[in-house]
């Protein structure tokens, strides 16, 4: 024995102790192992491979990302192709000459949606066809300028807004269109079929609507200077409110129309069916309503200023607060039509059937009575201003009458 293993006897036997157990040689071998390891782990660490492999990590993202947007361009561009494709079908089927339903409505809204202009269209129907079937079609704000659609069916369609300046619509048929707020103006709707159609708020300026078809219809607050509604039906319209300075209306079917607030200064309303039709407010200076029937009709507080209505119908006519100063009244039928503080200043009423007509507080100055028929001094004198009237000699009623200014030799009829 050595003589250290004699001073430290306890360690020589914990050496013995070791020798005779394996599992501590193990566990030293296992403490050496994992020193190791975090001596390989410090050398990563010293190499900044860590860092590495978080730079590999975002490249590849990127080059991911750049993969990616590359499909969703070409995505979008197989649609574009796509949606250039179906606007280029669209459009040879609009210009195509397939009658009935052929998909046109879907091919007109489709564009539409795409906001293309439909300027110039032709829609027209080829010999012994029918015309486009484009029923309840939806297409406001849209543009069809100068577009061809005679003999379309656009009955329910809606085009409030639509721009329609010039088109032709001859003989087509909208009936309860939504064509509120529609520019039409210089357009052609000769024998369109307009019935229950709303035009209101329209601009239908210098339109042709001969023998039209609008009864029923919505023309409030439309603009419709110099419009042709020549022989059209507007029985039972509304157009209050209506702009119709200058229009033509001759032989037009207005009977029962509300025309309350319009404006119909120098219109013509020739031989005009005016039937318990509504004017009451309307301004109808020098408009012409030669031969034309307003029987029953409403005219209180219109404004009639050197207007024509010579050889009218205005029997059982309300005309109660009228202005009708300088009004041509040459032989008008106004048989008990009221015409209670009328404005009847400077009126020719010679040769008119004034039979039971209510003149009570109208002004009758400087009126021309002469050759009136079956007016009687009762109903004169209940006017104000009578005497100042040129009378016939069986209607002095007690008063000087006045010498006319022009001719006073019986007019000729």
């Amino acid at each position: 024995m050595s003589l250290s293993n004699r001073r430290n006897p306890e360690g020589l036997k914990q050496k013995i102790r070791n020798s005779l157990n394996p599992s501590t040689k193990i566990s030293e071998a296992a403490t050496s192992k994992h020193g190791k390891l975090h001596s390989f782990a410090d050398w990563l660490n010293n190499w900044h491979i860590t860092r590495i492999f978080q730079s590999l990590s975002a490249f590849l993202l990127f080059v991911t990302l750049i993969a990616f947007f590359r499909e969703l361009e070409t995505k979008e561009e197989e649609r574009e192709a796509r949606r250039n494709a179906r606007i280029v079908a669209s459009w040879q089927l609009l210009i195509s000459s397939a009658p009935g339903n052929s998909g046109k409505i879907q091919a007109m809204q489709l564009l539409h949606k795409e906001g293309k202009p439909l300027v110039a269209i032709d829609l027209s129907p080829k010999k012994g066809q029918r015309g486009a079937y484009l029923e309840y079609v939806i297409l406001p704000k849209v543009i069809l300028t100068y577009a061809n659609l005679r003999e379309a069916d656009l009955r329910g369609a809606i085009l409030s807004e639509a721009n329609l300046i010039g088109a032709i619509l001859s003989e087509a048929d909208l009936t309860i269109a939504n064509l509120i707020g529609v520019d039409l103006s210089d357009a052609n709707l000769t024998g369109a079929i307009l019935s229950g159609a709303d035009l209101s708020n329209a601009n239908l300026t210098n339109v042709n609507l001969t023998k039209a078809k609008l009864s029923g219809a919505n023309l409030s607050e439309a603009f419709m200077r110099d419009a042709i509604l020549r022989r059209a039906d507007l029985s039972g319209a509304s157009l209050s409110e209506a702009s119709l300075v200058y229009a033509s209306l001759s032989q037009a079917n207005l009977s029962n129309a509300n025309l309350g607030g319009a404006n119909l200064s120098g219109a013509k309303l020739i031989e005009a069916n005016l039937i318990k039709a509504d004017l009451s407010g309307a301004d109808l200076t020098s408009a012409d309503l030669s031969r034309a029937d307003l029987k029953e009709s409403k005219l209180r507080g219109v404004l009639l200023f050197e207007a024509i209505l010579s050889r009218a119908n205005l029997s059982k006519a309300n005309l109660k607060y009228a202005k009708l100063s300088r009004v041509n009244l040459f032989r008008a039928n106004l048989y008990r039509a009221n015409l209670i503080e009328a404005d009847l200043t400077e009126a020719n009423l010679s040769r008119a059937n004034l039979k039971r007509t209510v003149l009570t507080g109208a002004d009758l100055s400087r009126a021309d009575l002469r050759y009136s028929e079956k007016l009687r001094c009762e109903q004169l004198i209940e006017a104000k201003n009578w005497q100042s009237s040129y009378r016939s000699p069986e209607l002095a009623c007690g008063s000087e009458i006045p010498n006319h200014p022009d001719d006073l030799s019986e007019p000729k009829s």
